[in-house]
């Protein structure tokens, strides 16, 4: 097998060959920051969605405090 298909059945988001092109590894980078981003802005809206669950809507919330 592979080092490349290894190290995406490892959890790799993508593999360079090398000699790296410097133009491919800098896409490379980018494609794998905004992959990331997609993720955390994800499980961040999850988090949200279940504070919300458990709490109720703001506005409840401010009226069982007062």
């Amino acid at each position: 097998m592979g080092k490349g298909v290894e190290a995406i059945k490892s959890g790799a988001m993508d593999f360079v060959e090398k000699p790296a092109d410097l133009k491919v590894l800098t896409e490379k980078i980018k494609k794998a920051k905004a992959q990331k981003m997609l993720i955390v802005e994800k499980k961040n809206k999850e988090k949200i969605e279940n504070i919300l669950q458990v709490l109720g809507s703001p506005r409840d919330l401010l009226k069982s405090l007062s």
